[in-house]
C-alpha cells in the first residue's frame, strides 16, 4: 500500500531532533528486515497538518501540543493512537 498510504513519524518536542532511532528500535526493525539506521528525528510542524490527513499522538500531552500547533484552516484529523 506504499503507493496509497504515506506514514511519517515525528515528535512534538525538539529534544531528539537530528538523533537516530533508539538502538533497540533499530534492532527490532532489522529483525524484520527493515534498516532504519539512516532515519533522524524531526519535530512536528504546521506543514504536517496540510501534508497528512491524520496526525496521531501517543498520549494526552502529545494531543494537547498537536492541537495547539494545528493551523485553524487545517482539515487534518488530530487524535490518539
Amino acid at each position: 500500500m506504499a503507493d496509497v498510504v504515506e506514514i511519517d513519524s515525528c515528535g512534538v518536542g525538539s529534544w531528539h531532533v537530528g538523533k537516530a532511532p533508539d538502538a533497540r528500535a533499530q534492532q527490532a526493525a532489522l529483525l524484520r528486515g527493515i534498516d532504519i539506521s539512516d532515519l533522524r528525528a524531526r519535530q512536528l510542524s504546521e506543514h504536517d497538518f496540510t501534508q497528512f490527513d491524520y496526525v496521531l499522538g501517543m498520549d494526552q500531552d502529545n494531543l494537547r501540543a498537536m492541537r495547539e500547533l494545528k493551523p485553524a484552516n487545517s482539515q487534518a484529523h488530530v487524535g490518539l493512537f
